[in-house]
């Protein structure tokens, strides 16, 4: 009896798994266009997310390099004025700080009066 049923059995489990098989490939696939969708905007977000901190960690490079450099700038500045007022006041010019009145300076003009007869 049971090699009648078995012959008659085959074929029945072959379509069961066929049909499986066929519901499974397409829920795969209508899961996975999806899941595509989402893996390609994650990833896309991540690549601007990267592109943006290899760029800030660039810029704070250039900065701390620029910074670097004016404060080396801002130094020999400094320097080079202190050393100046030191090289002045040893040759015996006096140092003056401030807007004070100088010695040589012209006199304010004070306005004039338009001569007799003539318009202003």
């Amino acid at each position: 009896m049971s090699s009648i049923i078995t012959p008659l059995r085959d074929p029945l489990v072959f379509l069961s798994q066929v049909i499986c098989s066929v519901f499974n490939d397409v829920f795969a696939m209508t899961s996975g266009l999806p899941m595509a969708a989402v893996n390609f905007f994650i990833g896309t977000l991540k690549m601007v997310l990267r592109r943006a901190g290899n760029t800030w960690e660039a810029a704070g490079g250039m900065s701390k390099l620029m910074a670097t450099c004016h404060i080396v700038v801002i130094v020999l500045i400094a320097s080079g004025s202190y050393g100046y007022l030191q090289y002045r006041s040893r040759q015996g010019c006096p140092v003056k700080v401030g807007n004070g009145p100088r010695q040589n300076s012209p006199k304010t003009l004070t306005p004039q009066k338009p001569a007799h007869g003539t318009a202003v």
